[in-house]
């Protein structure tokens, strides 16, 4: 538990072996599945700006609450999770897990202004004189509305081109679309590269 999940008035402070209740959100940190998000001592009101409204939290046990979460932040953190799959798939050169990532009728737009569908798109970054070494996605964003999510971002972007190294840096905006379970790639557009 981190001190900022405390949530008391005046000075934050537990002692060793104090009984306490929490908030937690699953979410892998530090080898753990998941993290406490608010922390109060036993038989004290614990609820101020950073908790979630009485009403979300589920009494698992005695003392155990959880956070019934939005939809909206589980289909937030599934196309985060997507995404993040697809960079994994370009940097392995993995065209079925790639594929896999996109819709049918998947389109991209790239920084130069070409349009491919899902096969050439899947050739373009799996075939031929070009390598992914990494892609790191920086200050993501998901809007979520129904089952689509608009993922921004600012994409790192090291390749091996023709035996060139380069690196890149460009805004991306990707859509997604869930179905049966899954989020997948629909749309995408990048750059201009900076």
């Amino acid at each position: 538990m981190h001190y900022s999940a405390l949530v008391e008035d005046g000075y934050r402070r537990l002692a060793a072996g104090e009984q306490v209740r929490f908030v937690w959100e699953s979410v892998d940190q530090d080898d753990y599945s998941f993290r406490a998000e608010a922390v109060w001592p036993a038989g004290t009101e614990p609820f101020d700006e950073r908790c979630p409204d009485p009403d979300p939290l589920v009494e698992e046990a005695p003392g155990w609450y959880a956070y019934v979460p939005d939809p909206a932040d589980a289909a937030r953190h599934g196309v985060l999770a997507s995404a993040e799959q697809r960079s994994a798939a370009l940097v392995s050169g993995d065209p079925d897990n790639l594929l896999h990532l996109l819709h049918p009728n998947f389109t991209w737009t790239t920084h130069r202004g070409d349009v491919l569908d899902r096969a050439s798109y899947v050739r373009a970054n799996t075939e031929g004189s070009l390598r992914w070494l990494e892609q790191r996605l920086d200050d993501p964003r998901v809007v979520i509305v129904g089952s689509t999510g608009v993922h921004t971002c600012v994409v790192h972007d090291r390749v091996v081109c023709d035996g060139v190294e380069l690196t890149f840096a460009m805004p991306v905006t990707q859509i997604w679309v869930e179905e049966q379970d899954r989020w997948r790639c629909v749309a995408g557009h990048a750059g201009p590269a900076r």
